[in-house]
C-alpha cells in the first residue's frame, strides 16, 4: 500500500470482477472468468411485481425498486474485458426479449444504464473457500447475486474464524472443479 507493508495471518479477496487480476499475482488460478454486467433504471411506475422475474432463455430479468422504478438487466456480455462501456447490441437485445414477452413495458421511459465487471465460475455458482495459499481466503463468482451477500458474508465470517466452509457453502468450495462436482444453478442465464 501507500503507507507500506501490511501484514496479516489471513487475508479475503473479495474484489468481484477482479478477483483473477488479483490472486495471478500470488500465482493461483482460479476457475473465473471476468465478464461484463449491463442494467438499466427506468422512471418510477405504479406497483407491477415484488419479486425478481428472471427469464435466462430469453436473457433478462427484472424486478421493480422501493421507489417504482424498473430494475432490468440483460444476460452478461460474453466476451472476457474489463471494459466499463455499454455496447449498443446489449441494450437492443435486453429490450427486445423483454418485449417480446412483456410488451407493455414498451412505455417504460429509461432514466439510466451502467455496466460493470462480475467474474463467474464455470459453473455459475460462486466460490467460497480457503485457498491452496494457507490464510488466503476468497469469496467470487457471485455475479449479480447482491441479494445473497449477506448470507455469503455471514459464511464467509464462518469459514474465516474455523477454517471450515459452513454447511450452507459447503459445495462451493474449490475442490468442486478438482473433483468435476459442479453446481448447475438452473436459474442462472448461462445454465443452459
Amino acid at each position: 500500500t501507500p503507507r507500506g507493508l501490511i501484514r496479516a495471518d489471513k487475508i479475503v479477496v473479495a474484489v468481484s470482477g477482479h478477483t483473477t487480476t488479483l490472486t495471478e499475482t500470488v500465482g493461483l488460478k482460479l476457475p473465473l472468468r471476468t465478464m461484463n454486467l449491463t442494467a438499466f433504471v427506468s422512471e418510477p411506475v405504479k406497483p407491477l411485481v415484488d419479486v425478481i422475474v428472471n427469464c435466462p432463455d430469453a436473457g433478462f430479468y427484472f424486478s421493480q425498486s422501493d421507489k417504482g422504478e424498473m430494475v432490468i438487466g440483460g444476460a452478461p456480455d460474453q466476451g472476457q474485458s474489463f471494459r466499463r462501456d455499454i455496447k449498443q447490441h446489449v441494450f437492443e437485445d435486453t429490450v427486445t426479449a423483454m418485449l417480446s414477452l412483456f410488451p407493455g413495458f414498451k412505455k417504460l421511459k429509461l432514466l439510466r444504464q451502467w455496466g460493470g465487471h462480475l467474474d463467474i465460475a464455470h459453473d455459475a455458482s460462486p466460490i467460497q473457500d480457503e485457498t491452496s495459499i494457507p490464510g488466503l481466503f476468497v469469496t467470487a463468482g457471485w455475479w449479480g447475486g447482491y441479494k445473497a451477500i449477506p448470507a455469503g458474508g455471514l459464511t464467509l465470517a464462518h469459514l474465516v474464524a474455523t477454517g471450515q466452509p459452513h454447511p450452507l457453502m459447503a459445495p462451493f468450495t474449490i475442490n468442486r472443479f478438482r473433483h468435476l462436482d459442479y453446481v448447475m444453478e438452473t436459474g442462472t442465464t448461462t445454465a443452459r
